[in-house]
């Protein structure tokens, strides 16, 4: 007899027994791997870069982020009631718009550990004055590194994800006028919105230019790139500008970025690492997630 003859033959019973399953290989699967640079293909990553590279490990924050997907995921009727709702909702509204009005999805990229020691804030007393976070979502990566400044910006085009952010006590700045404002910042945070904004090179253009003398960005993308725009673009979701970082391997799109993309347009990358982008699950399993590359950059001075 095959396996199949003991899988439950309904099909709200055979999703649960495959999620137990699935949940079950993801509890046991070696997450350090999430962390991890391949030294062996030297070739496909500069060795300036090699020297930047700062390794993260999985710590308690993600630890809780991932404890508290498996709860969420295990509440069976909950799951049902957000299946069917997005079913409905994905008639008249984009998928972040959704997961806005649902309060579901929330994404993760890295812990508010692993983010100050990306930015080598050292001094525990010592707080940035002001940070802004570009396509911030419904906030919850920012709720993570909120800590470390006095004031805390936001843009976001989804209206159900800004309304979450206002509630959230963020200020919550026009998504196209960001970049006229007067206010300059210490930290700007640009995470995973260079593959789903129209034109990612004036995007990064605009955080240069407000950001102070002595700020920082903070840039990732998942890896592969594979761009895709929701809000703003056209008919065929391709962005205006393409940014030419596509490879085969990880170290090569990295190298890509910095080399076409970072250099040219006047960056310099002073630390950089891999993080898993982390997203709640559903009704399947308790959570999902991609390869980031992520940067701590500062504008090149002349």
């Amino acid at each position: 007899m095959g396996s199949n003859y003991f899988r439950p033959r309904g099909a709200l019973a055979r999703t649960f027994y495959d999620k137990l399953h699935k949940d079950h290989q993801l509890r046991n699967m070696d997450k350090s791997q999430w962390y991890l640079v391949d030294e062996k293909e030297m070739k496909g990553l500069s060795l300036d870069l090699w020297g930047k590279f700062h390794k993260c490990e999985l710590d308690d924050e993600t630890e809780s982020f991932l404890d508290n997907c498996f709860d969420t995921s295990d509440s069976f009727c909950w799951q049902l009631w957000l299946t069917f709702a997005n079913s409905v909702l994905s008639w008249f509204l984009s998928p972040t718009s959704i997961n806005g009005l649902l309060g579901r999805g929330s994404m993760y990229v890295f812990s508010g550990t692993q983010f100050k020691q990306l930015i080598d804030l050292s001094n525990d007393g010592l707080l940035l004055d002001s940070l802004l976070d570009v396509g911030a979502g419904d906030g919850s990566t920012t709720d993570r590194i909120k800590r470390y400044f006095n004031k805390v910006y936001v843009t976001e085009m989804s209206k159900p994800m800004k309304w979450s952010l206002a509630n959230k006590g963020f200020i919550v700045l026009d998504e196209l006028t960001w970049n006229e404002s007067s206010v300059k910042f210490d930290a700007i945070t640009c995470l995973n919105v260079l593959d789903r904004c129209d034109r990612p090179l004036q995007l990064l253009d605009s955080i240069q230019k407000t950001l102070k003398p002595t700020g920082v960005a903070i840039v990732s993308f998942v890896i592969p790139f594979n761009p895709y725009v929701e809000f703003g673009g056209n008919d065929t979701h391709d962005p205006a500008e393409l940014l030419p970082i596509s490879a085969k391997t990880f170290n090569q799109e990295v190298n890509n970025f910095v080399g076409k993309v970072l250099i040219p347009n006047g960056w310099e990358v002073l630390r950089w690492t891999r993080l898993p982008y982390l997203c709640q699950g559903n009704i399947q399993q308790a959570f999902y997630w991609l390869n980031d590359a992520v940067f701590v950059m500062k504008p090149k001075q002349l």
